[in-house]
């Protein structure tokens, strides 16, 4: 008797724990940069990571925005260097165009690795997201008839 309770009891839980749906995660911007999520708890960039890992596409996704996140660094850093040559040059009163125009293409670059560094994390995100859409081919369910639960397929 107490055996088959203990049987029922393990196979009952299992189909439970098979049933825990994994949660999404979320970002949003922060004083300091991009907030993660997963559903109500935040977590930090290495719980991030390691979920993402999971998700081979969408961890190539998150590689691919690191990727312009050091391109918009390294513009950044141009975009410094040209600042200060063109500060330099207005100071001397001499003709700063070039300096002026190699900061606003800098400034350019900036923009725009930043804008698709957001877009291929976004997308590696709800790339994550879109693989725990994984459906089950079985469902419990409480019993119409009496008290129990089925197993409905």
């Amino acid at each position: 008797m107490k055996a088959k309770f203990l049987t029922s009891s393990i196979i009952v839980f299992t189909l439970f724990i098979s049933q825990l749906n994994a949660q999404e995660i979320s970002v949003f911007s922060g004083l300091w940069g991009s907030e993660y999520y997963q559903d109500s708890n935040r977590i930090d960039k290495e719980q991030l990571m390691s979920l993402l890992k999971t998700n081979p596409q969408a961890l190539n996704l998150w590689k691919g925005s690191n990727t312009y996140k050091t391109l918009a660094y390294a513009a950044i850093t141009v975009e410094t260097g040209f600042a200060i040559w063109t500060v330099d040059r207005l100071r001397k009163k001499e003709s700063s165009l070039g300096p002026t125009i190699g900061t606003l293409g800098s400034a350019m670059a900036v923009i725009v690795f930043a804008v698709i560094m957001n877009k291929k994390k976004k997308e590696a995100i709800l790339r994550y997201n879109q693989g725990l859409d994984k459906k089950t081919a079985f469902r419990l369910e409480p019993s119409s008839h009496g008290f129990g639960i089925v197993l409905s397929f």
